[in-house]
């Protein structure tokens, strides 16, 4: 997927203006990227357009900790200075154009092993809104039954 396409996409899922949509894309990946350790973030890297993967390779250095799905999205409502609930949309609209981005690549004959770092990628911060999720429908549990 070209730069320009990936972005079309994401203005598309979230609604936004091309500066939006990019400023979008730069806060998501990067603060995806921070978490990553080097290795992990070449390899979600590589099926991104260009301008993405040296993004990427300039905030990449991280531990490899678990993704924190409300860290996650108060470290892109701070990149972007927006709300929160506009954070977590954008981030929505990168990731569902990133998991698209890792189907792609994963429906190939013979799907490259890059491809795997990006769905990995995707995975875990699916995984993290999920328990997120969970974890709310609890705590609104415990306060109607109080």
């Amino acid at each position: 997927m070209r730069h320009d396409e990936f972005l079309k996409a994401v203005q598309e899922h979230a609604q936004l203006d091309e500066g939006g949509a990019e400023r979008a894309t730069e806060a998501t990946l990067t603060a995806l990227a921070e978490r990553l350790e080097e290795g992990e973030a070449t390899d979600f890297a590589s099926q991104l357009p260009q301008e993405l993967k040296e993004m990427v390779g300039r905030a990449a250095g991280g531990t490899g900790e678990p993704i924190d799905l409300t860290e996650f999205i108060e470290k892109i409502a701070e990149k972007e200075g927006l709300s929160e609930h506009d954070a977590r949309q954008h981030a929505s609209a990168v990731v569902d154009v990133l998991r698209e981005t890792a189907d792609r690549g994963a429906g190939r004959r013979h799907p490259e092993p890059a491809s795997r770092g990006l769905q990995n990628a995707v995975r875990a911060l699916t995984a993290a809104k999920i328990r997120e999720e969970a974890a709310m429908a609890i705590k609104g549990r415990e306060v109607r039954a109080a």
